[in-house]
């Protein structure tokens, strides 16, 4: 899909509606909580947030590579850790 998604604007578009924007709703919803709550405290905004964090494992994914543990840790532990006070 997604590699269609790049050559076809309909497919793209239907991707988007059906799938990532969904999808995208129900992170951002789950994040917006996590920091209600006092969970994660993310230097960057939502959406960059979640950019951040998946788009190095969606990269790995699409090409073939594997995804380290210690990457996904990481990646967590870096863009969600919560502030000191």
């Amino acid at each position: 899909m997604i590699a269609q998604a790049q050559h076809d604007p309909e497919t793209a578009e239907s991707f988007r509606k059906r799938y990532l924007g969904p999808r995208r709703d129900l992170e951002r919803d789950l994040l917006a909580r996590g920091i209600e709550a006092g969970e994660f405290s993310p230097g960057l905004g939502p959406d960059a947030t979640l950019d951040a964090l998946v788009g190095p494992i969606v990269y790995r994914a699409l090409t073939g590579s594997s995804i380290p543990r210690d990457l996904v840790d990481t990646l967590v532990q870096d863009l969600l850790r919560p502030r000191s006070k």
